[in-house]
């Protein structure tokens, strides 16, 4: 998992496609969250959204907004309903109707 996501960093860093280094710094916090490593989960999904905020890409926002969600729901809960709602509207805006529905289930 971890050295397919460094693998696919790598790869799109080497392309000169940013996007697709933010997806990969995702898909690393969520691996690192399912191994229970918050310092390292929170450390890449910052990585991605700063990634995505720099190239305006508003789903990538939405997502690793939703995976803050998430991982804050456990420890934050006022973390936790701002990324879950800067998600929500996003996602209302994009029409993203996985992450619409995860929201009415998390919140």
């Amino acid at each position: 998992g971890i050295e397919l996501a460094q693998t696919s960093f790598l790869i799109a860093e080497k392309a000169k496609y940013e996007n697709g280094k933010a997806e990969s710094h995702r898909v690393r916090g969520l691996i690192y969250n399912y191994l229970v490593e918050k310092d390292s989960c929170i450390k890449y999904y910052f990585l991605a959204l700063n990634l995505f905020k720099k190239n305006n890409n508003e789903e990538g926002i939405a997502r690793v907004s939703n995976n803050l969600g998430s991982l804050y729901a456990d420890y934050n809960f006022k973390k936790s309903i701002h990324y879950y709602n800067n998600s929500f509207k996003i996602a209302q805006k994009l029409n993203i109707q996985d992450l619409i529905a995860g929201y009415y289930m998390n919140i």
